[in-house]
């Protein structure tokens, strides 16, 4: 049984409500140090016992683009070999300043050096300057499709690439253009309807055995309180139609 998560690190998710019709676990971090773009190891290893029981079959909701790094931990337990579908404007493939530390832009570098199970990653929608990011070591492992090659592309281009039947499917909303949902981060220039596209046939073709979901406002931008209710009553209805695809193609059975 597929389980919606919902990990509050900033109380951004009490100001939507795209997940009250269904059954939901709320995962209270907010009173957690140390977690904001960058995480100390003893709030790691807090933030791992705590969403280890949804270890399986999920649906998870991380927060703003910050909280990214999450996703390494939800790789980290899974115990058969297999591909991830990243959608990001951004590789998260930074070597981390701080070699004790995970941050949202190295999480990635982190599950490929560290993930045995991790056999082949797709990154859809990067920002066309930071293609060249990709260390040459990771090259037989990652597959980097910019922004610019996306807008064309069909999911008939991208399953190949995913060689694991079982796949985990990764989605930073900073891949969608800024028309659709707004995030912390710079964002890309691909549309809703292509992502919600890319990740139903990922569902029809493929055993996808997780999911992650991150892009939320975040309060410290700065914004009018107009602009945080824009932000909020877009962002709630990209949620919602994640898990009303989800729900749709029997993710959740």
């Amino acid at each position: 049984m597929g389980k919606i998560c919902i990990l509050d690190f900033d109380g951004v998710y009490q100001q939507e409500d795209f997940y009250k019709s269904y059954g939901y676990q709320w995962i209270d971090f907010t009173d957690l140090k140390g977690v904001n773009g960058y995480c100390e190891h003893h709030s790691l290893l807090e933030i791992q016992k705590a969403i280890l029981p949804y270890a399986g079959k999920h649906l998870s909701f991380l927060g703003n683009g910050n909280y990214h790094y999450i996703a390494y931990l939800y790789l980290a337990m899974i115990k058969e070999p297999f591909s991830l579908l990243h959608f990001d404007h951004h590789t998260d493939t930074q070597t981390s300043l701080f070699s004790e530390l995970i941050s949202c832009g190295s999480w990635l570098e982190r599950a490929l050096l560290q993930l045995p199970n991790l056999k082949h990653v797709v990154s859809v929608g990067v920002r066309n300057d930071q293609k060249k990011d990709i260390q040459p070591s990771y090259e037989d492992k990652i597959r980097c499709i910019s922004e610019r090659e996306a807008v064309s592309l069909t999911w008939d281009n991208i399953e190949p690439l995913l060689k694991e039947e079982d796949v985990y499917i990764s989605l930073d909303k900073d891949v969608i253009r800024r028309e659709e949902t707004i995030t912390n981060w710079d964002q890309g220039i691909l549309s809703k309807k292509k992502i919600l596209t890319f990740m139903e046939s990922c569902l029809q073709r493929k055993n996808v055995i997780g999911i992650d979901v991150c892009g939320e406002y975040a309060e410290d931008m700065g914004g009018s309180m107009i602009e945080q209710d824009h932000a909020y009553f877009i962002n709630n209805g990209m949620n919602e139609e994640v898990i009303e695809l989800c729900e749709r193609m029997g993710y959740f059975s």
